[in-house]
Order: C-alpha cells, then sequence, then structure tokens
C-alpha cells in the first residue's frame, strides 16, 4: 500500500457548512424564526466525504493473498491514533466479511445488527476463509432473467394481489389449458381444489372486492392492456372491464359536478360581498 494511500482517501473537502445550514446566522432579522430550540444550532453538523473506491480496488487486488498480512500492512500507512484515519478502518468490514461461515451451497456470513441466523454471501464479494485465513471472492452471480407475463397473466396477478387473502383464503384466478378458472378454497384439505370456469358473477364479486379495498384507478395493469384483454372475449374479462369503465365514467361526472358547484358557491359569494 502506498504510503499516500490516507491522501487518496480522504482528498474530498467535507460536507455540510455554508449559510443554508441549519442554526447558521441569518443574514436579515427578518428570516429569523419566532421559536427555536437550542438543539437546532447543533443538528446539523460537517461530516466526512470520504472517497472509498480507491480502498475498495485495493482490497479486490489482494485476493488469495492472508489478511493478517493485508490488515497489518495497511494498519502500518493508517494510524488508528488518529480519528479520521481509524474512521477509514472501520469501513473496511464494509468491503470484506471477516466472519464468514462456509457452507456446502456456498459462503455465508452473520449479520451485524439486529437480525440473527447466516445470510449467504452474494456473487463478488470479498471474505476472509475461516480455515486458512486467506481472502477469497465469492463466484459472479449472473443475473437473473424474468419470464416477460402477458397481458393476461399480469392481469391474473394483479386480481388475485387485491382479492386474495393470505390469513383467510378463498378464491382466486387460474389459468389452465388455455381457459380462466375460477379456483376454490378447500378448508378440510386446506388447497385450492375446486375449479369453476370464471363467470361474469365472478367477476362482479372480484370487482366489488378491488373496488372497496383499494381504488379502480390504482389497477394500473389491468387498464394498461385493456385494449388487448377486449379482444380475448372472455366472459369474466369483459365484465370485469366493463364494471371499472362504469365506475371510472360515476367518478368524473361526479367530480365534474363538484367543480361546478364549486365554481357556483364561489361566484355567489363574490357577488355577495359586492
Amino acid at each position: 500500500m502506498k504510503k499516500d494511500f490516507f491522501h487518496i482517501l480522504l482528498e474530498r473537502s467535507r460536507v455540510g457548512g455554508g449559510n443554508d445550514r441549519k442554526g447558521r446566522r441569518v443574514r436579515k432579522d427578518s428570516d429569523l424564526p419566532s421559536k427555536q430550540s437550542t438543539r437546532r444550532a447543533h443538528s446539523d453538523r460537517k461530516s466526512l466525504n470520504e472517497n472509498l473506491n480507491p480502498l475498495k480496488r485495493y482490497l479486490h487486488q489482494q485476493v488469495g493473498r492472508p489478511w493478517n498480512d493485508v490488515h497489518s500492512e495497511m494498519c502500518k500507512v493508517l494510524k488508528a491514533d488518529s480519528a479520521v484515519q481509524l474512521h477509514v478502518l472501520g469501513h473496511i468490514k464494509d468491503f470484506i466479511e471477516m466472519h464468514a461461515v462456509i457452507k456446502k451451497d456456498g459462503v455465508y456470513y452473520k449479520p451485524r445488527y439486529y437480525r440473527s441466523g447466516d445470510y449467504k454471501l452474494p456473487g463478488d464479494r470479498l471474505y476472509v476463509d475461516p480455515n486458512d485465513g486467506v481472502i477469497k471472492k465469492t463466484p459472479h452471480e449472473k443475473k437473473k432473467k424474468y419470464k416477460q407475463q402477458t397481458p393476461l397473466e399480469e392481469f391474473i396477478e394483479e386480481v388475485n394481489r387485491w382479492t386474495v387473502s393470505e390469513k383467510k383464503p378463498t378464491s382466486r384466478l387460474e389459468l389452465k389449458d388455455g381457459k380462466l378458472y375460477k379456483v376454490f378454497w378447500d378448508k378440510l384439505v386446506k388447497e385450492y381444489t375446486r375449479y369453476n370456469i370464471a363467470s361474469t358473477t365472478h367477476a362482479t364479486q372480484d370487482f366489488n372486492k378491488v373496488y372497496w379495498g383499494s381504488n379502480p384507478w390504482e389497477f394500473n395493469r389491468a387498464l394498461r392492456f385493456s385494449h388487448t384483454l377486449w379482444t380475448l372475449k372472455n366472459p369474466y374479462i369483459n365484465a370485469f372491464l366493463t364494471k371499472i369503465a362504469e365506475k371510472q365514467e360515476q367518478t368524473e361526472k361526479r367530480a365534474a359536478a363538484e367543480r361546478e358547484a364549486r365554481k357556483l358557491r364561489e361566484a355567489k359569494e363574490k357577488a355577495d360581498k359586492k
């Protein structure tokens, strides 16, 4: 590690300060608040603005070396008797896991705060092998490719999101063999077992749950692909979308009537003042 490594990390000026800072002396008496606590002047202080990217790159270059040797080299440059340099040393644990747990299916770590149990380290993360004390890196993980949903699949997902209760399940929508079914919950078996073709009656029941549970305006996915869903000519979907269109029309008429009433009320108030 270079001797000037500390200056590279802390070459930026600190964040905070200026006349806009809370508690600073104002330029005009008119800007003074009517009431102010004594704590306010100490609530917005300056903070460090360190550049930790060189530290992260340095640690990644040390893969394959013993952690004790790397840590000793860093402590020769970053002294623990300096508050600022000690603060930088505290950031090392953000880039390397020093208390890793090796398991059959990967490398795990124990969270430092609040949570209990072991959590799997993500890809491209540094850790100290507890067996030999060498710095290693977890394998690179490819990003998962999520399957693109069709408008019908998104419509079903959105309906179930607003109508299916995890605590008290009753029924849900399912697409099976190209047909739309309403599947009912069996309390004895505790599974969805009874399949019925989704009908307009089911659509009315589900729409009432969606409307009273949220708001038709929040049913974004169904409305976004409504032009595609109409072409499916499914009785359940057509009834559901018709209900949404009717409710939106009623809401728009009610809002227009309220605007007109407000205008008349304001005009009457102005006339009375004159």
